[in-house]
């Protein structure tokens, strides 16, 4: 029996796999995660701003970038740091570069680069857990998103339920941004219908 190849906890029945059910999961809803958040950064390129304020200002002292920084290193990394996955991923199936499409004059280059690789990661995502070592991308995606989420105003992305996982009674957690429910002990992803169906 071998281990998953992200968090080297035993594959079970899935012996043929690379990654573990929980993991592959995992890794689908930082990738949605990273999409939503991508689509937030935008509101917090002026430096002060909370993404709704407005801009705050200091008192007597020396006026500070007009930037944040994070945000604008932000921008420019996410495609940079997922590319080198999807290449490896695309590669090891065999499959040509996609070509470049026109960027119609109501998108941005990067938006387009970043929205690609996103679709292209999740679409080869099921394959790659049974086939490439995911690992570099799992650690990948945890330190991205969380940066990211500092960047948007380091908000706690789970909120515990008061409802016990029905397979094991442990603790139901709620993803904010991509609206999963897993839960904490085993990881087990819960439908969020049923979930809703159950505490109705």
């Amino acid at each position: 029996m071998s281990d998953c190849t992200a968090c080297q906890a035993p594959i079970g029945a899935r012996f043929t796999f690379t990654t573990c059910q929980s993991c592959e999961d995992w890794m689908r809803d930082r990738l949605n995660e990273i999409e939503h958040l991508w689509l937030e950064l935008p509101d917090f390129l002026e430096r002060g701003t909370t993404g709704a304020g407005p801009r705050v200002s200091g008192g007597n002292v020396e006026a500070p970038l007009p930037l944040n920084g994070d945000v604008l290193d932000l921008a420019v990394s996410v495609y940079l740091r997922l590319g080198p996955h999807e290449a490896a991923i695309r590669a090891a199936r065999h499959e040509p570069a996609q070509a470049p499409r026109p960027v119609a004059a109501d998108e941005s280059g990067t938006d387009l680069m970043v929205s690609r690789v996103l679709r292209s990661l999740r679409r080869n995502l099921p394959w790659a857990a049974e086939h490439v070592d995911l690992a570099e991308l799992a650690l990948t995606l945890r330190e991205l998103a969380g940066e990211m989420r500092h960047a948007t105003g380091n908000r706690p992305d789970t909120k515990t339920l008061n409802t016990p996982c029905p397979a094991c009674s442990g603790t139901l957690l709620l993803h904010h941004t991509t609206r999963s429910v897993h839960c904490s002990e085993c990881g087990r992803p819960v439908d969020p219908a049923a979930f809703t169906a159950r505490a109705a």
